[in-house]
């Protein structure tokens, strides 16, 4: 851990591995780690590899112009909920190999396989990894210019007890005044095929069963916190089978992607929300 984000915390993890801060405990032999590891390597390699291409198909082309501004800046940033393809932050680091990052998700074995791939591919970045939850971010307040994500408030939007809005708040809270959000959304609510896809997983499903019961949008979602919204350029992303993360073996989905022609669509919109 970079001491730059050391000091940003509010309070000690669980643990530290190979320098990362774990406030979800991390329970995993070192075999199944490296095992995990492993396999996560070529998701996020090909992940790397489109991004230095110009390939955004899963963060929306929509990013090229306010990353770019990131990156000329230089200013130290923090990645939510980054997922094996974490999230923005490769388009920022490509653009600017040197700014400091703190690449975080709620998942022990994500950070895991992040800190694999950086340690064979980024020795010389300046990538710090930290695994919690976004809903209670051990972060001090005021801290970051930007804070960055790829449907990451979207994935942490429930809880134990149902929808939330939490994450939303701790990012206003972990930003300086005058910083940014700057995420890509998805609008599940305005497209059936979409919805019909959520369905299949539990969790999705009660996100976008919260924004329909409570008639929200994140336009307004973000306005009531606090934000000023600067920018919410839409995109479509075709979702193909190929895309789709679903077990082979599930002929029941396979059987529903069919009846949508194969290729769903999906409504994203990259949000420039300033505190």
């Amino acid at each position: 851990m970079q001491k730059l984000f050391a000091n940003m915390f509010s309070r000690q993890p669980l643990e530290i591995i190979d320098g990362d801060y774990y406030y979800e405990s991390a329970k995993f032999s070192h075999f199944e780690s490296k095992e995990s590891a492993k396999k996560d390597f070529v998701h996020i390699e090909d992940a790397w590899e489109q991004k230095r291409k110009g390939e955004y198909y899963d963060v929306s082309v929509l990013c090229d112009k306010i990353t770019s501004r990131i990156a000329e800046e230089g200013k130290p940033f923090i990645e939510i909920a980054c997922g094996t393809p974490m999230g923005i932050a490769p388009v920022i680091l490509i653009k600017n190999p040197a700014i400091p990052c703190l690449i975080t998700d709620l998942k022990a074995n994500i950070i895991n396989s992040c800190r694999y791939y950086i340690n064979r591919r980024l020795p010389e970045s300046n990538i710090s990894l930290a695994c919690f939850n976004c809903q209670d971010m051990p972060i001090k307040d005021n801290s970051f210019d930007y804070v960055t994500g790829n449907q990451g408030l979207g994935f942490c939007a429930c809880n134990d007890d149902g929808f939330t809005l939490q994450a939303v708040h701790e990012v206003y809270r972990v930003l300086k005044f005058g910083g940014c959000y700057v995420g890509i959304e998805n609008e599940y609510e305005h497209n059936e095929a979409s919805a019909e896809l959520l369905k299949w997983q539990q969790a999705n499903l009660e996100y976008q069963d919260g924004f329909l019961k409570n008639k929200l949008t994140w336009k307004n979602i973000f306005e009531t916190v606090g934000f000023k919204i600067e920018s919410s350029d839409k995109c479509t992303l075709r979702i193909t089978r190929e895309m789709c993360f679903l077990n082979p073996n599930d002929n029941n989905n396979c059987e529903k992607i069919v009846k949508f022609n194969s290729d769903l669509i999906s409504m994203t919109t990259l949000f420039i929300v300033r505190k």
